[in-house]
């Protein structure tokens, strides 16, 4: 509730707004808008997002410095790949068909199943091993 609170919403509230000024003359009805707004969160938030999500969370967990770049090493191309398998899709449904007001509404149901994901791949616990990762 944390990393979603203080982190997550409001960089993608400004992310939104600012796409939607990036944009704002080009046809919002044209699949090319869609997907090139869609390319530009996956090139750009995504990376930016998920890197932000993987040190916060390490360093809520207690991790060192090292530890978490290791981490972000480790396990931030899984983590893009399923970024991109989740996001590209939920964002070419957003653009396309969610009225600007509402795609961060969207956005957060979606966010929900990915921050699951999220803290299942990079959670200290999976990354100890052992009896711990029962706990």
């Amino acid at each position: 509730i944390l990393l979603g609170s203080c982190l997550v919403a409001p960089m993608s509230t400004g992310w939104f707004s600012m796409l939607e000024r990036l944009f704002q003359s080009w046809d919002p009805t044209q699949l090319s808008t869609v997907i090139c707004k869609m390319s530009c969160e996956q090139a750009v938030f995504a990376p930016v997002i998920n890197t932000c999500f993987m040190t916060v969370q390490g360093l809520l967990e207690g991790r060192r410095g090292q530890e978490i770049l290791l981490e972000l090493r480790r396990n931030f191309w899984t983590v893009q790949k399923g970024n991109m398998a989740v996001w590209a899709p939920a964002n070419l449904i957003s653009y396309k068909f969610i009225p600007a007001r509402l795609r961060v509404l969207f956005a957060n149901v979606v966010a929900l199943f990915w921050t699951l994901f999220l803290i299942w791949k990079t959670s200290k616990r999976k990354s100890l091993g052992g009896a711990d990762a029962v706990a």
